[in-house]
C-alpha cells in the first residue's frame, strides 16, 4: 500500500483488533457480529474518509478467500469484506453510494455483486479501467456490448474470453488476428473475411519455423489458414498434409469435391 494510505492502515488495524474468533462460555462470537461491527465503522466515517478508503490501490489483487496458514496476516479479510460490502449495499445508501461511485479492487468487485440496475452499471462501467482483473471480468459479465468491445483486447485471457463470447468473434475478428491466445487468434482466422493470400502465405511460414511447429497448438492454427485457402492455392501447399493428419484429411476431401486439376499443379511451396 501507499505510504500515505493512513485509511487502509487503520482499517486494518481494526479488523486486526476484532481476532479471528472471541470465545465465551466456551462458545464463539459469530463472523455476524465481526460484520456488524465493521458495518458501524464505515458508517462512523466521513465521505472523504471512506472514499480514500475504499479507492485506495491497496485493495487491487486483495483474495477473496485465503487458506491456512495465512488466514491471520493482513490480507485475510476478504471474506469479511464481502459481508460488509453486501449489508452496506441493503441497509446504508451513504456507503452504497461511494461504493459505486469510488470503489476499486475488492471492494468494487463487492460492489458490483450486490447492487442492482443503475448502480450495478456505474461501478460497472467505472471497472473498466480497474487493474483488477477481477472487477474487469465482472463488468464484462455486466456491461451492455456497445460498451466492453474494448475488452477483446484485455491482457487476462478470461476477460477476453467472456467478452468474446458476449459479443461474438465473427464481428471483431480483425481485431483479435494478432492475439497472444492460440485458441482465440485461431478462431479469429477462421471468422475473418478479409485475409489475402499473402498474409496466409506469411503465417503459414511462420508457424513451420516456430518453436514447436509439430505441436497441437501450432496445427488448429496451420488447419485454419489452410482452410482459407483458395483450391488454386491449395494445391502449393500439399506438402503440410505429409506433417499433419487433419491437415492431410481437409486437403483430400477439398480435392475431392473441387474441379482443380491436381496434376497440373507442382507439390512445393509458392
Amino acid at each position: 500500500m501507499s505510504s500515505d494510505s493512513k485509511s487502509v492502515i487503520n482499517f486494518l488495524a481494526f479488523l486486526r483488533n476484532l481476532g479471528r474468533k472471541t470465545t465465551i462460555n466456551g462458545g464463539s462470537v459469530s463472523e455476524q457480529k465481526h460484520v456488524e461491527k465493521t458495518c458501524n465503522y464505515l458508517s462512523s466515517l466521513s465521505d472523504r474518509e471512506l472514499s480514500k478508503l475504499v479507492s485506495d490501490k491497496y485493495w487491487n489483487k486483495y483474495p477473496f478467500y485465503t487458506c491456512w496458514p495465512k488466514r491471520t496476516d493482513l490480507r485475510s479479510y476478504g471474506s469479511t469484506i464481502g459481508s460488509v460490502v453486501h449489508e452496506m449495499c441493503q441497509y446504508d445508501s451513504r456507503v452504497k453510494d461511494i461504493l459505486v461511485r469510488k470503489s476499486d479492487g475488492i471492494f468494487l468487485s463487492y460492489t458490483i455483486d450486490y447492487t442492482f440496475g443503475k448502480d450495478r452499471l456505474k461501478a460497472s462501467s467505472r471497472a473498466l479501467k480497474s487493474k483488477d482483473n477481477r472487477a474487469r471480468l465482472r463488468s464484462a459479465r455486466v456491461l451492455p456490448i456497445r460498451k466492453i468491445k474494448g475488452l477483446i483486447t484485455d491482457s487476462n485471457s478470461s476477460i477476453r474470453n467472456l467478452a468474446l463470447k458476449r459479443i461474438g468473434i465473427d464481428n471483431c475478428a480483425e481485431s483479435l488476428l494478432d492475439d497472444k491466445s492460440t485458441w482465440i487468434r485461431t478462431k479469429a482466422i477462421m471468422a475473418s473475411d478479409t485475409l489475402t493470400d499473402e498474409y496466409i502465405k506469411e503465417e503459414i511460414a511462420r508457424l513451420e519455423t516456430s518453436s514447436d511447429p509439430d505441436g497441437w497448438e501450432a496445427s488448429i492454427e496451420m488447419l485454419a489458414l489452410v482452410k482459407k485457402l483458395s483450391d488454386e492455392e491449395l494445391l502449393y501447399f500439399l506438402d503440410l498434409g505429409d506433417r499433419w493428419v487433419r491437415i492431410s484429411e481437409h486437403i483430400k476431401k477439398r480435392l475431392e469435391y473441387s474441379s482443380v486439376d491436381i496434376k497440373t499443379k507442382g507439390r512445393s511451396l509458392a
